[in-house]
């Protein structure tokens, strides 16, 4: 009742720009939350909020206000993990650059926005392990896949490790079965290596994991 009391005295509508038209209850409601949200707004750490004004009707102000996400993480390119698995990957795969492999590994270890929607949960910011990469690259190297062209058109492959690209075949449809025609399939369309499920396969159900479903 005393905030009540206090919202309709002049000075308090003075200061926040409401002139003096009586309000409704309606208009009461929505004015006392805007001072709410303000209030809220005034107790969050500095950086955490952009916040502006603009106005809204009755001479109040309607608060607009949009929470600065946390800057994504930076990866220390220059770890002994990032060069040594650069280094595995300039050796394997053919026509590469250091700057290539630095960025293909942020795809292949979940640094990009745009290799986030293809690992969703399935993966979280973590350095490369050059073992790993080696044992990849390996694999591809063995399909005639270790080629600059055809990498960066699929680069989070780098952080598959060899079970799941193995897995990636036992998975895929009939048609592609044949070693033959999955080999070529691949070979012309890289992101069929994501691959590793199937949403109608009996007793299975979509379960967000588009990304890496063959019928999608």
């Amino acid at each position: 009742m005393a905030l009540r009391l206090w919202w309709l005295q002049p000075t308090a509508r003075r200061s926040l720009g409401l002139g003096f038209r009586p309000l409704g209850r309606k208009h009461l409601r929505s004015s006392l939350g805007s001072l709410l949200a303000v209030l809220a707004l005034l107790s969050l750490p500095a950086l955490s909020l952009q916040t502006s004004f603009v106005p809204a009707g009755y001479g109040g102000y309607r608060r607009v206000s949009q929470a600065l996400r946390a800057k994504p993480a930076e990866p220390d390119l220059t770890s002994p993990a990032w060069v040594e698995s650069a280094e595995v990957i300039l050796d394997i795969i053919e026509d590469s650059t250091k700057e290539d492999a630095l960025e293909w590994l942020q795809a292949g270890f979940a640094w990009t926005q745009k290799s986030r929607r293809f690992w969703r949960k399935l993966r979280s910011e973590a350095p490369p392990e050059p073992a790993a990469v080696r044992s990849t690259a390996r694999w591809l190297q063995d399909k005639g896949l270790a080629q600059k062209a055809w990498v960066r058109r699929f680069p989070e492959v780098l952080g598959l490790s060899v079970k799941e690209l193995e897995e990636g075949k036992k998975t895929a449809p009939s048609y592609l079965k044949s070693d033959e025609i999955y080999n070529k399939a691949i070979k012309s369309n890289p992101t069929l290596l994501g691959k590793n499920y199937d949403c109608l396969l009996e007793h299975e159900s979509c379960q967000g994991r588009c990304s890496r479903c063959w019928n999608t």
